[in-house]
């Protein structure tokens, strides 16, 4: 079995469609389901239930997709680093919560990117736990996010200390409680955050919805009106109308953020020159 055997098996689940799979791989429809059979005749089982405009998973391909990910992405991963062992670049894998991401890094990574001539990114925003699963798997170099995984040889830093205040696009008449129960909007900003809201706003407050990225909640509030807990360099940085403003009586939550890695990583010393200037970055005034 090759590796695009595995890609085909990817594209496949994401697809559910063979003929759109075959366009994205730039393959024949015939070359899709060769693909598809070989990977279940070595297995020994079915991966997808075919039907008329249906295509399936079985509780075989289900689990066969984690494993799949980490050979196909390790393969590319190992490939671009022999590459860049001829020259002078080095490719590092960088993941982030995404809420983290829209608040702080983005505007670091716009930085780092055109000041550098050396380091390559690979970037994905995943959730807490597949980061945490991606860097013990060393499928990813490094991770930012809020609740670090204590397991070894994973090296965690505390990189920042993010002030998350309750922004609001309402006029100042209101109550925090009226405020709180007239389309709020709770950001995901993890379990410890969720703990501290839950015990001190839990009985004055009614959200709307609840979603996994601060920006989601911003660009919400600027269209219909609302309210969610932010940090200040995103709601100040996207709200260019100056529609925000802060509630000033609100409490105050405050989230750690860190970075981890693998101490065993062959890159470890260039892994932590990103973390560095990240670090470096963040406390400027």
């Amino acid at each position: 079995m090759d590796i695009d055997t595995l890609r085909t098996f990817l594209e496949l689940v994401k697809h559910r469609h063979f003929g759109k799979t075959a366009e994205t791989l730039c393959v024949t429809q015939s070359a899709v389901s060769t693909r598809i059979r070989q990977i279940e005749q070595i297995l020994g089982v079915q991966l997808f239930l075919r039907e008329p405009r249906n295509i399936q998973l079985t509780d075989a391909a289900r689990k066969l997709i984690p494993y799949a990910e980490t050979i196909v992405t390790t393969w590319e991963r190992a490939t671009q680093q022999v590459v860049d062992t001829e020259g002078d670049i080095f490719t590092v894998s960088l993941g982030s919560v995404g809420s983290f991401w829209d608040s702080v890094m983005q505007h670091w990574f716009n930085e780092f990117v055109a000041s550098t001539t050396t380091t390559r990114f690979l970037v994905e925003l995943e959730s807490n736990k597949t980061l945490s699963d991606k860097i013990i798997a060393r499928t990813l170099d490094v991770a930012f996010l809020y609740d670090p995984p204590e397991v070894a040889p994973v090296k965690i830093l505390k990189i920042h200390d993010l002030a998350l205040r309750l922004y609001t696009t309402y006029d100042k008449h209101l109550t925090l409680t009226e405020i709180l129960n007239k389309r709020y909007i709770l950001v995901d900003w993890g379990n410890r955050f969720l703990s501290e809201h839950h015990r001190l706003l839990n009985e004055t407050v009614s959200p709307v919805a609840k979603v996994g990225q601060g920006r989601i909640a911003l660009n919400t509030m600027l269209h219909t009106e609302g309210s969610a807990y932010l940090p200040e360099p995103l709601a100040t940085s996207h709200d260019l109308n100056g529609r925000c403003r802060l509630v000033e009586d609100a409490p105050v939550f405050r989230r750690e953020a860190f970075a981890i890695y693998r101490d065993d990583n062959v890159d470890r010393e260039v892994i932590e020159q990103v973390v560095c200037r990240l670090r470096a970055y963040l406390e400027k005034p």
